[in-house]
């Protein structure tokens, strides 16, 4: 996530397990971190405008994630692409979260974009200097694998400032 906008909205997992491992790494090299936004594997982003979304959209999520799989989330895998690091979850159950919830809401591109494949990820950093690569991977790899549980999905909010949790959907079965 990038340079959001008030009423900008996201469906997320939140990892707070994750925070003493990649806190610091966020913070200085995560933009979504400089929005307060907590650790997280993005399900769908960006979502509805929050002006948009009205008691029957909040209906259909909670029907919706309601039936969709929980399970667990094992980071043992710093992983990378160009210019991101970043932590797999490991979980089949995460990768089927995204793909449903992809194809339930296919008004609403994955960041945006049509030229991605979405990928379940955690983000430690963007455009981290490669001077710094390799501590980042020496502080965190001891650190691995951070578990976390896929229980819920939460509708995230940008208020101008940070990101805010404002509903959050167990997932069921």
């Amino acid at each position: 996530m990038t340079s959001s906008t008030i009423g900008d909205t996201a469906l997320v997992v939140l990892v707070p397990e994750a925070d003493p491992a990649i806190g610091k790494w966020r913070a200085l090299f995560d933009s979504s971190a400089h929005e307060h936004m907590p650790a997280h594997v993005t399900v769908l982003y960006p979502f509805t405008p929050v002006g948009l979304i009205d008691d029957a959209e909040i209906a259909a999520m909670r029907e919706f994630f309601a039936r969709q799989r929980h399970g667990e989330l094992i980071f043992n895998a710093i992983e990378s692409w160009p210019g991101v690091l970043w932590l797999d979850p490991q979980s089949q159950e995460c990768l089927e979260l995204l793909d449903r919830t992809h194809r339930r809401w296919p008004e609403h591109l994955p960041y945006g974009r049509t030229d991605i494949e979405p990928v379940p990820h955690l983000t430690i950093g963007v455009d981290i200097p490669e001077t710094k690569v390799g501590r980042v991977r020496d502080e965190i790899g001891p650190q691995l694998p951070l578990v976390s549980r896929l229980d819920a999905v939460d509708l995230m909010v940008f208020d101008g400032v940070r990101w805010e949790s404002r509903r959050r959907f167990p997932l069921g079965g």
